[in-house]
């Protein structure tokens, strides 16, 4: 496959918002290229070395929209993405929108099944289980057309890749270069499907025991887009993953894409209902990027039992937000309040991962940051006037990134093992305003945040870390 880079060798060229200069060596007799992307707090140098070639294929005509999905199913979600799979599999593709997708399948998994006698006695039974729809343990390239059946794809193979670690952020990159090159559209939407672990990143992985970090994430899209000319204001990136819906996140993705659509809570197996979003009219080919982004909004409300939360946020807003959160940290940092209140009010917010099991209680911190921001400004305890200052300050950046927001309270049920600011009773989201913070204060809960671009960026690490003081 080859690369098209956005400007020739010796020349520089803005995209993006970043300078990117083509320097060959020629004094190296197997020469690499090598791109310079500026812009970001730190200077970001990247080689862009081609993948391994593969059959070329003839690119398409342009259309309104190319869709591609990169699905990280060699885990325990395959059948489940694969299930979605078919479901957009019905709609297939039109004259006016392209459904591409790289699907990454493991070996069969064995697998616990519940067995109850007559007795009504339960006992579990191990057995290997058939990997579902036609599984093979391998990642193809499919171009999704109309039509198929329920129970294996049919759509045409595009390329077959054999066995792949998905947790690469070279497999992304690669694809999304190749989509952009052979699939060009006016817009773009990305969607990773598998796993999300918030500023942690995603895409797991069980062949190579591993997933892909919130950086190399961000590196994929911006290899991707400049190798191909793709300005990311023509990029919308959707994550069918859990508690993706993070200011980190939307943060350390700013570069990356126009706007995120993404979860503060956990996602069903069954995730995004595609042919709620691409079905239901024949003239979704024809959306604008705000028409899109509407549309999977309101496909949540054909879809409420798998998505309970759900947000668009737009990414040029990320700064603005960022420095909004810096001054609630540096006004937390220096605050009079003793630290035990500053605890007691963060620990209040709205929580999520209410139905994990087990409870995990790194998951359980993230807090939705709007109600951060409202339960110090509305606090009667709090007397700080600088403290409320800054977070009303947050308040009103929220309301400026996060451009839609839906989210539902589920019936409520008793659960075991609640932890600090978490009610007995899961289900209740009426404190979502569209993106998390984290909110992890515990030394042994820190899981690497500060190698986070928003926590080098901002005093908010040091702000949680104060949180740990005895008054």
């Amino acid at each position: 496959m080859k690369i098209a880079f956005p400007v020739a060798a010796g020349q520089t060229k803005t995209l993006n918002g970043m300078k990117i200069s083509r320097n060959l060596k020629p004094e190296q007799s197997r020469r690499k290229d090598e791109v310079s992307l500026a812009g970001s707090p730190k200077k970001h140098r990247l080689k862009l070395i081609p993948p391994k070639p593969y059959p070329r294929i003839k690119p398409l005509p342009p259309k309104r929209w190319t869709v591609l999905l990169y699905l990280a199913a060699d885990n325990d979600l395959e059948p489940h993405i694969t299930r979605s799979l078919l479901e957009l599999e019905k709609v297939g593709s039109t004259s006016e929108i392209n459904f591409v997708a790289q699907l990454d399948r493991g070996e069969a998994k064995t697998v616990r099944k519940k067995v109850m006698d007559e007795q009504g006695r339960v006992s579990w039974l191990e057995e290997k289980a058939s990997n579902p729809h036609g599984a093979l343990p391998e990642a193809n390239r499919y171009y999704l057309e109309s039509g198929g059946n329920s129970q294996k794809l049919s759509s045409p193979v595009v390329e077959r890749l054999g066995k792949t670690d998905s947790a690469d952020y070279r497999v992304l990159r690669d694809f999304l270069s190749w989509g952009f090159e052979n699939y060009p559209a006016e817009n773009y939407l990305v969607i990773l499907g598998d796993h999300g672990e918030g500023f942690r990143g995603g895409m797991r992985d069980d062949g190579s025991n591993s997933g892909m970090k919130l950086e190399e994430i961000k590196a994929a899209f911006l290899e991707s887009e400049a190798s191909a000319g793709v300005d990311k204001n023509r990029v919308i990136l959707g994550f069918n993953a859990c508690f993706m819906g993070q200011v980190e996140v939307a943060y350390g993705l700013k570069d990356a894409a126009r706007a995120m659509v993404a979860s503060e809570e956990t996602e069903d197996y069954g995730g995004w209902a595609y042919p709620a979003i691409f079905g239901r009219k024949k003239t979704a080919g024809s959306y604008n990027q705000e028409e899109m982004l509407a549309g999977i909004m309101d496909s949540v409300k054909h879809n409420g039992r798998n998505i309970i939360t759900q947000s668009v946020t737009e990414l040029a807003e990320m700064e603005q937000l960022k420095d909004s959160v810096d001054i609630l940290a540096k006004a937390m940092l220096s605050s009079p309040e003793p630290a035990s209140l500053l605890r007691e009010t963060l620990e209040s917010a709205q929580a999520y991962g209410q139905y994990l099991r087990p409870r995990s209680e790194f998951y359980g911190n993230f807090r939705d940051v709007y109600d951060v921001a409202e339960k110090f400004f509305n606090s009667e305890r709090i007397k700080d006037k600088q403290l409320k200052k800054a977070a009303l300050g947050v308040m009103k950046s929220v309301k400026k990134a996060v451009s839609a927001e839906t989210h539902r309270s589920t019936p409520l049920r008793r659960v075991e093992g609640a932890m600090p600011g978490h009610s007995q009773m899961a289900g209740d989201f009426r404190g979502s305003h569209g993106l998390t913070i984290n909110a992890n204060y515990q030394r042994n809960l820190e899981g690497g945040y500060g190698r986070s671009d928003f926590a080098k960026d901002t005093m908010w690490f040091k702000a949680l870390q104060r949180l740990r003081e005895k008054d």
